[in-house]
């Protein structure tokens, strides 16, 4: 959620997301519009929008441009159980052209979106291409290891 400008449109700052990864603007504003529901709230100041909209606004703009690679930290979406679908619906989507990095110790997340895995454990990454073993691994290693889907 960082890097937005508090003092600009909510529809000014998506527009400036868009520039900077060289979309097309009109068409990153109307996936997000979509997306999120948010309507003529795009013409409000991104500092009025309430915090669960600021969520829901970073989601959207995280899908509304195709990427080669989507790092993603821990959850593909948030907020209201319908919001939530439809993210995982487009990050199913996208997965499908693109690879990814899930980094999650959501199990569940890891199973439904990646094949393979990787734990990072005291500074060194082990790769896997049996993600049951990569899970089984980083249970017998409890709370010390960061765990991640790849697909590629």
């Amino acid at each position: 959620m960082g890097g937005y400008k508090r003092a600009l449109s909510v529809r000014e700052n998506v527009a400036h997301v868009a520039r900077l990864y060289g979309a097309e603007v009109n068409q990153v504003v109307e996936f997000v519009s979509e997306l999120t529901g948010l309507g003529f709230a795009l013409r409000d100041l991104y500092e009025n929008l309430p915090y669960q909209k600021r969520v829901r606004l970073a989601y959207a703009v995280s899908y509304a441009i195709p990427f080669d690679v989507y790092l993603i930290d821990n959850k593909i979406a948030a907020g209201g159980t319908a919001f939530r679908q439809r993210c995982e619906r487009i990050f199913e989507a996208r997965a499908n052209s693109s690879g990814f990095i899930l980094a999650t110790n959501t199990q569940s997340y890891a199973k439904m979106f990646a094949n393979n895995g990787a734990i990072l454990h005291n500074g060194k990454i082990v790769l896997y291409d049996d993600l049951d073993r990569a899970i089984w691994d980083f249970d017998r290693l409890g709370n010390t290891s960061v765990p991640m889907g790849i697909e590629t």
